[in-house]
């Protein structure tokens, strides 16, 4: 990851045609040397830099130098561009808003929910479309609580709740 991180500092480099060479590997076919890298590299980085389950979103934080976030950037961009490369687990409201700059509540607010692990999605869903009642309540606490949201759910609530959670 970090070799990746460094190749990949200079702005310059979206603009050129990017080979990969594993050290210590003979490969011929390029591409899926390349996509292999790309796919280490995403899991690694998704694993350290963003949150969420199936669908996941960056965690923009201080603690993350900004010349990092951009290298990841060309990353994304030189893997779409060249090999037509997404990673699967890319969150759908984290591309629409990387593309179009704006996102709607319902996209967001389905994204989020679709980023959380299975009894926890089933939960949310179940509390935003049908009644707060006739769900898990401490899980849904606890869903509430990580995204500090410092409210009780009820139905007249739930989805802006939830909403907040998603944009947190």
């Amino acid at each position: 990851m970090n070799d990746m991180l460094d190749e990949f500092s200079d702005d310059s480099i979206v603009e050129t045609t990017v080979r990969v060479d594993v050290v210590g590997e003979q490969a011929v076919d390029e591409d899926g040397v390349f996509r292999d890298v790309l796919s280490g590299f995403w899991g690694e980085v998704i694993d350290r830099f963003f949150v969420g389950v199936d669908q996941t979103a960056p965690v923009f934080s201080g603690a993350t130098p900004t010349a990092i976030w951009e290298a990841i950037g060309r990353i994304l961009h030189v893997g779409l561009v060249q090999l037509g490369y997404l990673p699967l687990r890319f969150g759908f409201a984290s591309l629409i808003f990387g593309v179009f700059g704006v996102l709607d509540d319902e996209r967001l607010l389905q994204s989020w929910i679709e980023s959380l692990g299975g009894l926890e999605r089933e939960v949310m869903s179940q509390a935003i479309d049908v009644s707060v009642q006739n769900c898990d309540s401490n899980i849904l606490c606890d869903i509430l609580g990580r995204h500090a949201v410092p409210e009780l759910p009820t139905d007249n609530n739930m989805r802006r709740l939830a909403l907040q959670c998603a944009e947190a």
